[in-house]
């Protein structure tokens, strides 16, 4: 029954994560991409070691923008290295790195995780 249990939960994670992802996607329509570069590392607010890249960069208007990317890493990233940014004419401050990883990595792995569970439970059922 266990297993019953956490197939379930993560088909529920999948689905919310995948909702969530459509919504960005849906932001993304209205919004501009250029080139920022890192240039900084920040270590999260946890107890292990986790960064979260810092990075700089110019609108379309001129305006010189830096902000901390909510997507954390086991490493800090080198300084000076160049990223895709995504962001809102209206709110440039709220950018983000753009990158297929960060808005599918989520629902990817706890679909993954889903099918194997699902799958063990359909097995250990048939058995």
């Amino acid at each position: 029954m266990d297993i019953i249990f956490l197939a379930l939960m993560t088909l529920i994670m999948a689905c919310v994560s995948i909702t969530s992802t459509r919504r960005i996607l849906v932001r993304l329509k209205g919004m501009q991409i250029t080139e920022g570069a890192v240039v900084d590392s920040r270590a999260g607010d946890w107890e292990v070691n986790v960064w979260a890249s810092v990075v700089r960069f110019r609108t379309e208007k001129g305006m010189l923008i830096e902000f901390c990317d909510p997507g954390y890493s086991q490493w800090p990233s080198k300084i000076g290295t160049k990223v895709k940014v995504v962001y809102s004419n209206g709110r440039p401050q709220e950018a983000r790195i753009a990158g297929l990883w960060r808005l599918y990595s989520l629902p990817l792995v706890s679909g993954a995780f889903s099918i194997v569970f699902l799958s063990t439970m359909l097995w250990r059922l048939v058995d």
